[in-house]
């Protein structure tokens, strides 16, 4: 017998998007108040923030590791 504590649950993407997975993270208290700081002075979400720092990131991390030509045959491939 399961209790609801016990049953998954279901996420729900935002409007207009077709699949949706949770990213989490987990932040030390001075990166989540920074983190908090800086979405109250923009005006935006935790998500709209999440993903903007992910789309400026994730390049300058790929060029740090050599990945960024095998991003873009991923993207390639993922849009074909």
């Amino acid at each position: 017998m399961t209790t609801n504590a016990q049953k998954p649950k279901k996420v729900y993407g935002a409007r207009g998007v077709t699949e949706s997975k949770i990213v989490q993270a987990r932040l030390l208290p001075v990166e989540r108040y920074l983190f908090t700081c800086v979405k109250h002075k923009l005006g935006t979400t935790d998500s709209n923030l999440g993903r903007d720092l992910i789309n400026m990131a994730m390049p300058l991390l790929l060029a740090e590791h050599g990945l960024t030509e095998w991003a873009n045959d991923t993207l390639k491939a993922y849009n074909a």
